[in-house]
């Protein structure tokens, strides 16, 4: 399928412009895990090669939010396990209308194949509304989801401040998403990461539907 996916795609370039990446993703405050240090014999109790713990314990906080070559979308704070009930609320109340202000009709709405997503009650929802326009999507294919690396950099800054609970965790997110939301700098990223999309697809469809370097 991952194969498929990259031969249909592979030639697209103003196509994956209208495109609305979407996922969630669950941000843990915690930086007690192993890391490899380089240190000098006898200076293992350093605290110059010392991990530490941070005071604030271990919070963590579940998210969806939605990106395209045209900006970023709504960050939605997941109370809770996702249940295809909150998904489509999601959807119905953020998603949909968002997607639909900022690219119209042209639009192509991605979420990959979760079983939240694949739920009947979420796929009655989409198939009720005409005005979503849903893209297939291979069952393994976060390395075509750019909203991936999006996370990436949204953790890495949180990881940098200090919180006492989930929902200074949560304002931390939000705040560090919207950051990046009105950063020209990174929104060029997000551009250019888009337009390697066609690239990423034909290197896999090359590599026989395996992973490739992204």
């Amino acid at each position: 399928m991952r194969k498929a996916f990259a031969e249909a795609h592979k030639d697209w370039s103003d196509e994956w412009f209208w495109v609305a990446f979407t996922d969630e993703s669950s941000i843990c405050m915690s930086n007690d895990s192993r890391k490899l240090v380089r240190r000098p014999i006898g200076q293992r109790f350093n605290t110059k090669y010392v991990q530490q713990v941070r005071r604030s314990g271990r919070y963590s906080v579940s998210v969806w939010g939605w990106i395209s070559a045209q900006g970023m979308g709504s960050l939605v704070r997941v109370q809770g396990r996702l249940t295809a009930g909150q998904y489509i609320r999601i959807l119905r109340d953020v998603c949909s209308p968002e997607v639909v202000a900022v690219m119209g009709d042209r639009h192509v709405l991605m979420h990959d194949r979760s079983p939240i997503h694949t739920a009947r009650a979420v796929q009655q929802w989409l198939n009720s509304n005409a005005q979503v326009n849903m893209m297939d999507w291979p069952s393994k294919g976060a390395d075509f989801n750019i909203i991936e690396h999006v996370w990436a950099e949204v953790k890495r800054r949180v990881n940098l401040v200090d919180v006492s609970s989930p929902d200074d965790l949560w304002a931390a997110v939000l705040q560090t998403w919207n950051n990046l939301a009105s950063d020209a700098e990174f929104q060029q990223t997000i551009s250019r990461m888009v337009l390697s999309l066609p690239r990423r697809c034909d290197a896999v469809f090359h590599n026989d539907g395996n992973w490739c370097r992204w």
